[in-house]
């Protein structure tokens, strides 16, 4: 049976109506019809071009799957071009996104702000210290603030294959930053036929669970005194593979060294290159997957450019270096590392040992090593996510809010951390410290979080050994 067109029965009953008007009247009707008539015909070209639209397009599958076949056959050629503009779907996923349907191209936008305080309580010893050895760059702890970290990121997918990432971090005026700097700035390809990945660009070397777990993401506010020995961003090239449904996963890498770590020059261009590889599996997890055991070794082998040096901060970015060897000159430095986890359910265990050892002029063979020990409990029993080797993103299952039928309070989580770091060997002391840190974490919700963090550092030096407790905290939003 045909289908009677509603618009073109408007157009006749109009047409119509013109011959039955008395002939005076008609030229004064004429033109007030006629130009109705004309915009009646233009809505109906631009519905039916508005219709045709939606036929094509994956976001509307009921008007697709109405559309007759010699209509998509006649579809322009244009719009099944590759590179013709596509559509994109917009939405907030703990970060806004735009994607295609077919997650051919898929763009997110990114960011975070991490803002602390940091108040100190040391030995009087400090203060004496810094007036006897006004030259040796310790004294006095202050009280403060900063930003840790103010970061602005683009990432995605395009034409399927083709991966990125270009992240800014804009903390400019905080210790120890010189200025604002690129930090993840690379090119993926993706599903290659022997690889899950290859990436180009400057990022971090793939060294060490902590190191691997986003600072977004980490139980305490810094990483512990073992991070020391962690190579962090360098510009390089790694390829990544992952197997037995993703419970092995490996990555190696060549990178040429372009920071502060593990020498701060870059004078001689055929020095400063290294290899670092990483390998991590999941030896058992549970059916429901709350419970599994991760495993890891990591190896960086390089020759640095110049003088290195490794000193350390009492996990506390606000914070002098207590602990430093001092400037040691090498041409060959190997950086490894074994790790660990369980998590079952709301309890995660967590450690690693991480060892260099280089050989020094004049001082020959040395070598320095650091550990940690960490737990964490969220009260609240939500899980520490797992996946590829790093922890994910923490979300409440009941955000925070105070009004509404949804009201929650968050997801809340307590932790503890023991770490040591060891810079003597033989005429080479640069010193050792242990910490003790105690962390209550709130996340309000998926993207936002309050940290508060005590530690009691215990250093001992050739110059002078004390306490030093810091009572720290952090409001952080990321997305």
């Amino acid at each position: 049976m045909q289908c009677i067109n509603p618009m073109s029965l408007l157009l006749t009953f109009s047409l119509l109506l013109l011959q039955s008007c008395p002939v005076a009247a008609q030229d004064a009707e004429k033109a007030v019809l006629q130009e109705r008539v004309e915009s009646l015909e233009r809505r109906l070209a631009e519905m039916e071009s508005l219709v045709r639209t939606l036929q094509r397009s994956d976001f509307a599958p009921s008007a697709a799957a109405a559309t007759p076949a010699e209509e998509v056959a006649a579809a322009p050629e244009s719009l099944e071009s590759p590179n013709a503009p596509q559509p994109l779907q917009a939405y907030f996923n703990q970060g806004l996104q735009l994607r295609s349907s077919d997650g051919a191209f898929d763009i997110r936008v990114g960011g975070r702000t991490q803002f602390d305080m940091a108040f100190f309580d040391a030995d009087e010893r400090w203060e004496r210290l810094a007036a006897l050895n006004p030259d040796f760059g310790l004294g006095d702890e202050d009280d403060g603030v900063a930003f840790r970290r103010a970061r602005l990121s683009i990432r995605g997918t395009i034409y399927e294959h083709i991966g990125f990432k270009a992240q800014y971090d804009f903390a400019v005026n905080s210790p120890g930053n010189d200025g604002a700097q690129f930090r993840d700035v690379f090119i993926e390809f993706k599903d290659v036929p022997w690889a899950d990945k290859v990436r180009i660009g400057h990022f971090q070397e793939p060294f060490s669970l902590e190191e691997m777990t986003s600072n977004s993401y980490m139980t305490f506010m810094e990483r512990s005194l073992a991070n020391v020995f962690t190579p962090s961003f360098n510009t390089g090239l790694t390829v990544e593979k992952s197997g037995l449904q993703n419970r092995i996963h490996g990555v190696v890498g060549v990178f040429k060294t372009t920071d502060f770590w593990p020498s701060d020059n870059d004078s001689n261009e055929a020095a400063g290159y290294g290899i670092t590889a990483r390998l991590t599996g999941v030896p058992w997890v549970s059916e429901d997957g709350r419970s599994l055991i991760h495993l890891g070794l990591n190896a960086s082998r390089r020759n640095p450019d110049g003088a290195i040096t490794f000193r350390q901060r009492p996990e506390s970015y606000l914070a002098q270096r207590y602990v430093d060897t001092g400037a040691l000159d090498t041409g060959r430095l190997f950086t490894y590392g074994i790790e660990g986890a369980v998590v079952h359910g709301a309890l995660s265990l967590q450690g690693e040992y991480i060892a260099a050892e280089l050989d020094t002029s004049p001082f020959g063979k040395r070598s320095f090593s650091g550990y940690y020990g960490a737990i964490s409990w969220l009260l609240t029993g939500e899980q520490r996510p797992y996946k590829k080797g790093a922890f994910w993103r923490v979300i409440p299952a009941h955000p925070f809010a105070y009004r509404g039928a949804r009201r929650g309070w968050g997801a809340w989580e307590v932790a503890a951390r023991y770490s040591q770091v060891d810079l003597n060997d033989g005429p080479i002391q640069g010193g050792t410290e242990e910490n003790v840190t105690l962390g209550v974490n709130w996340y309000l919700n998926a993207n936002t979080r309050l940290m508060v963090n005590y530690i009691h550092a215990q250093i001992d030096n050739s110059r002078y050994d004390g306490d030093l407790e810091i009572l720290q905290s952090r409001v952080q939003v990321d997305f």
